[in-house]
């Protein structure tokens, strides 16, 4: 397959490095377009108000072509698609990501934005990511991603959204398909000195427990030790509402 590989970590991130080496062995065509820096928590964002440059990175893990651009995910996925790339996808591949993106995590999560950016264009996608902001093992996660794209048909159009635990393969419980939870965090605002004389505010927080979160949903099953694979789509449209109004 053709696999346009993103993320929101960076192009030097250990994340993608993995991914693609994985797809790589397994003889899949990999080609890489990734922000040159951290773009964690920027959603969709899409940048259309200055220029943007990229640069290409030689030497990328199994790539065929490689490039960091100064765009966001979503920005990445198009630059790509319409500009670099002479040829279609057979599939996008988003992540591996630095951390879960689970439940609600999606509306923020650049990582799912880019994969969904591959439904806005008719391109199936996979966000993938490890449950762990510390001491990760990619490996589990790359080598799932790998199996689970040889496994599945993707000649209709489709989103993936898998959650793999920071466990050694051995330790990992099985894989369930899941709807989306809810993910709440301890949100606040911390002070922080720039340059000893400037004030600025970091948003700090912890997931916290949501009680009402069903107990299929894919936050539940991850606490657990589940690999979760929800399918999304990009309607986000309130039928009961709307149907109230009519």
């Amino acid at each position: 397959m053709k696999i346009l590989l993103v993320n929101d970590d960076g192009i030097n991130a250990e994340g993608i490095k993995s991914v693609a080496k994985e797809l790589g062995k397994r003889g899949h065509e990999i080609y890489v377009v990734a922000p040159d820096g951290e773009r964690s928590g920027v959603a969709h964002c899409i940048i259309y108000t200055r220029p943007l440059k990229f640069f290409e990175i030689n030497n990328f893990p199994y790539a065929k072509k490689a490039y960091s651009f100064g765009g966001c995910p979503a920005d990445c996925v198009k630059f790509g698609v319409h500009h670099l790339f002479d040829f279609n996808f057979d599939l996008i591949v988003s992540g591996i990501n630095h951390g879960p993106n689970l439940g609600t995590d999606v509306f923020y999560s650049g990582t799912c934005a880019a994969a969904l950016e591959g439904k806005v264009m008719g391109i199936s996608s996979i966000a993938i990511s490890c449950t762990s902001w510390e001491n990760i093992n990619f490996l589990p996660a790359a080598e799932f991603a790998a199996d689970f794209i040889e496994k599945t048909d993707f000649s209709t159009q489709i989103t993936y959204n898998i959650n793999v635990p920071n466990l050694e393969k051995k330790d990992i419980k099985g894989v369930k398909f899941t709807p989306l939870g809810i993910r709440k965090y301890s949100d606040h605002y911390e002070m922080r000195l720039i340059d000893e004389k400037e004030e600025a505010y970091l948003l700090i927080g912890d997931p916290i427990d949501v009680e009402d979160n069903l107990p299929d949903c894919d936050v539940e099953w991850s606490k657990k030790g589940y690999i979760t694979i929800t399918p999304l789509n990009m309607d986000l449209t309130d039928y009961k509402a709307l149907e109230k109004l009519r």
